[in-house]
């Protein structure tokens, strides 16, 4: 056998594999694999490399360590990069799988405390709420394509053609292509398993960066916040035991949602006031979000308070639908609530709730206060 012939025919499994839904070399294949892997030219073993990936777990240490032992820098290269995609590979599968179990356990969990009938409508209103959300993620994914492949097409007619007059239809194209990579980004923050490691934080640092985020996220798409006012008229001295990176995501994501209140029709921020506040009542923390934009009609509250995805701002230009959504997870996450209040031309408010630390003084202030 020729040497393209042999790296055709080793290419060719690679392409047959990586359209299977659970590729594994046929044991049958693999004595070539391992005849092929000692073959003289470097390029057929680079070739077996790149099938590491493939290999049964009872015939992969042999031929990885080979391999990775190369003589030739490419081979090498291409073993550790196939060592890397399944290293990769088997740290999702265990994830999926813990996570499996993680739910066969808690619907086992809920069938004792509520019984089966209970369990499975709680299961059915589960599922239809993540139809619900994929059926948002998946509108607006396909109306982002509909305009973004016209684009792409024509770009590369006229580049072919030679027109100079290109530069409006390649910052469309790299506008949209770049609000896809954000909604991917913000749906699998939403979607993703929260850590479950908390640390007690002032709740002052929590809203600094939270409205640092915020801001610098609105700056990014080019926004002038200065004429909006944003007060802290009261934030306390007060701790909690919490994941920092959510809590601060998700005062962002309510801070970014007030900023959005004062959108006019052009997509421009005018005046307005935010205020920020925290205190105590009872054993919980609260924090509050307050503007004075322009508020939601009962109706909109009403469909704001299914936490459902879908309800967007009509004065952005891209909206995603899924910032309030996140916030309210990242809080349930530490045994708190959300709570959206809001009149139509008067303003919205948002509160926050969370389980104050254990032993801090009754005022709320720290020690150092």
């Amino acid at each position: 056998m020729s040497l393209s012939e042999k790296r055709q025919h080793l290419r060719a499994m690679a392409d047959e594999l990586r359209r299977c839904e659970q590729p594994v070399l046929p044991e049958s294949v693999v004595p070539v694999i391992r005849f092929l892997a000692d073959d003289a030219d470097w390029q057929v073993r680079q070739d077996v490399a790149a099938l590491l990936l493939y290999v049964p777990e009872e015939d992969f240490p042999a031929l990885a360590g080979k391999l990775a032992a190369d003589a030739n820098g490419y081979v090498r290269r291409s073993a550790e990069r196939s060592c890397e995609r399944r290293r990769k590979a088997e740290l999702e599968a265990r994830r999926a799988s813990r996570g499996i179990e993680q739910l066969s356990e808690q619907y086992e969990r809920l069938t004792k405390l509520v019984g089966g009938n209970v369990a499975d409508k709680a299961i059915e209103l589960a599922e239809k709420r993540f139809t619900l959300l994929t059926e948002a993620l998946l509108h607006d994914l396909l109306h982002i394509l509909a305009s973004t492949k016209p684009q792409a097409r024509a770009l590369v007619k006229r580049l072919a053609d030679g027109d100079a007059s290109l530069l409006p239809t390649a910052v469309k194209l790299s506008e949209d292509l770049g609000f896809l990579e954000q909604y991917m980004r913000e749906f699998e923050a939403y979607t993703k398993a929260l850590p479950p490691q908390r640390h007690v934080e002032w709740i002052a640092e929590v809203v600094r960066r939270g409205v640092q985020q915020a801001q610098r996220g609105l700056e990014e798409q080019e926004f002038d916040l200065t004429p909006v006012t944003l007060n802290d008229v009261g934030v306390s001295d007060i701790r909690v035991e919490v994941s920092l990176g959510l809590v601060a995501q998700a005062v962002a994501n309510i801070v970014t949602n007030a900023y959005e209140a004062f959108l006019d029709s052009e997509g421009r921020l005018r005046g307005g006031l935010i205020e920020i506040s925290t205190g105590r009542t009872g054993d919980m923390v609260t924090l509050e979000v307050r503007d004075d934009g322009c508020g939601l009609s009962e109706g909109e509250l009403k469909a704001l308070r299914a936490f459902l995805p879908g309800r967007k701002n009509s004065n952005k230009k891209h909206s995603k639908g899924l910032g309030l959504l996140t916030a309210k997870k990242n809080v349930e996450a530490h045994d708190g609530t959300l709570a959206v209040e809001s009149k139509l031309r008067e303003g919205t408010t948002v509160t926050i709730m969370l389980p104050l630390t254990a032993g801090e003084p009754e005022n709320g202030q720290g020690a150092g206060s």
